[in-house]
């Protein structure tokens, strides 16, 4: 996109993270547009910078790697402040 952003954001590197989730029996989560989760379930984890368009939600399996362990979670993203106005 000509911004920078993508329909769901990008994979970042774990060190970046503004926190962890064990999503084994998580359905729902509630993140911040510009905000990075590492993601933990059988001891298998990526991390995911949600900075995003449109702030729609939409299903991690979408962008989860091949063989992460994860039951439907679906992803609420809301603006950050520098976007609200």
């Amino acid at each position: 996109m000509a911004n920078g952003r993508s329909v769901y954001g990008i994979a970042n590197a774990t060190a970046a993270a503004d926190r962890t989730v064990d999503v084994s029996s998580a359905t729902t989560l509630n993140v911040t547009c510009g905000e990075t989760v590492t993601f933990l379930s059988g001891g298998h984890s990526f991390t995911w910078r949600f900075d995003v368009r449109g702030h729609r939600p939409f299903d991690l399996k979408q962008v989860a790697p091949a063989g992460f362990p994860l039951q439907r979670l679906m992803i609420y993203v809301s603006p950050n402040d520098l976007e609200r106005g």
